[in-house]
């Protein structure tokens, strides 16, 4: 019932709070890679959509060192969308 839940909610962290190792392609598909049944193709075109719904089209392999605070924030926002 649980992971039921967390499928559902998105959790948005003040300042970005990403994770510096990963691009941000990475970032958006770790909860994708926690609480998903997907195929990694499926977790990627997902996390992709998502990017692009935020205007981060292109941003994908880019580490968040690379990008700008707003990208940040709009990287951010696409974990609930």
């Amino acid at each position: 019932q649980m992971k039921c839940l967390r499928e559902e909610i998105g959790v948005v962290f003040q300042g970005g709070a990403l994770f510096d190792s990963q691009t941000v392609l990475e970032n958006v598909m770790f909860p994708l890679n926690l609480f998903s049944d997907l195929s990694e193709q499926e977790k990627r075109n997902r996390a992709v959509f998502c990017l692009h719904r935020v205007d981060l089209k292109g941003a994908e392999n880019l580490y968040p060192s690379e990008i700008s605070g707003g990208m940040k924030n709009c990287q951010s926002n696409s974990f609930t969308t």
